[in-house]
């Protein structure tokens, strides 16, 4: 009887024993689970921070280059060909640096880069403007997505009435009056100061369903002319299909307009008094690595002023 009671107990405590090992290793794997998530959370903060700290670097290293350095119709110049800055009396001996960074938007890698980084540089008169009173380039762009002849004029006519100083509305256009009427907010008469704020002006939402293409490839200069070095090769895709496939190939071959027998070998439905090859020293820089990223604008400035203005 006392045998069987001591079989008994022995196998009581023996469970016993193996419920307290499974607690315990359930505990301990919960807490290697909980320590592996503070670790990796601890290598993601501060492969974050060396992330940061390169993004940071390459704008900065960017910056100085755009205020120092030549802007050619290829780009910004890196100042790694010394021939590239030669002169001849007054004048550059050569066309080209031939170690420029292209300002057509387009993402190139970083070299010596402690973590993969990419960079891209945009010259905003290679976007289009918005705040050009000839309104060419807008139109260019309206005509290409299947409207008629009649609602471009009508959007143009809208976007003009909203940033004019005035309450005269033009033909098919709209004022203070008509904003109320539709219950929409009267227009700035102002210029634009975002290309987000195209989504105020009547009517153009709704034509555009809220067209973040457009808002994303618009600028607020206000001069009529566009680089054509600069404009990004998925905006030229929209522009003009035909010639998108030659433009690649000019491109990635380093090769950009200087002239207008070029552009009206690529492309001849571009009137020569809307665009120049050169950027006018304005730039929308971004940078970036798989954990965080940057965009600044930078302005060349002239004269007396600073080198530069940065806008984050």
């Amino acid at each position: 009887m006392g045998r069987v009671m001591n079989n008994k107990q022995t196998g009581a405590a023996l469970i016993a024993v193996i419920i307290v090992v499974l607690l315990l290793s359930l505990l301990i794997s919960g807490a290697q689970k909980l320590l592996n998530k503070r670790l990796d959370i601890a290598l993601s903060s501060k492969q974050q921070l060396f992330d940061k700290a390169n993004v940071q670097a390459k704008l900065a290293e960017l910056t100085y280059l755009i205020a120092t350095q030549r802007i050619t119709p290829a780009g910004i110049s890196t100042g790694q060909n010394p021939s590239g800055l030669l002169r001849t009396e007054e004048h550059w001996a050569n066309m080209y640096t031939q170690d420029e960074i292209r300002v057509d938007g387009q993402y190139l890698e970083s070299e010596n880069a402690v973590s993969s980084i990419e960079f891209s540089v945009q010259a905003e008169n290679g976007l289009i403007p918005i705040n050009d009173s000839s309104h060419y380039w807008i139109k260019q762009y309206l005509l290409r997505q299947d409207l008629t002849d009649f609602d471009v004029t009508k959007l143009v006519n809208l976007l003009h009435d909203y940033a004019d100083e005035d309450d005269w509305a033009k033909p098919s256009g709209g004022e203070k009056l008509s904003y109320l009427r539709a219950g929409l907010k009267p227009p700035e008469n102002f210029l634009l100061q975002s290309c987000g704020e195209l989504i105020n002006v009547m009517e153009w939402k709704d034509k555009l369903g809220m067209d973040d293409y457009l808002i994303e490839n618009c600028s607020l200069q206000r001069g009529p002319v566009v680089n054509l070095n600069a404009i990004p090769l998925s905006l030229w895709r929209i522009l003009w299909p035909d010639s998108i496939e030659k433009v690649v190939q000019r491109r990635s071959q380093s090769i950009w307009f200087s002239n207008e027998n070029q552009v009206d070998a690529t492309e001849l439905r571009i009137s020569p008094d809307y665009y120049t090859f050169f950027s006018n020293g304005s730039f929308i820089v971004s940078a970036r690595t798989k954990l965080y990223s940057k965009t600044v604008k930078i302005r060349r400035q002239q004269g007396d002023m600073a080198p530069i203005s940065v806008r984050f």
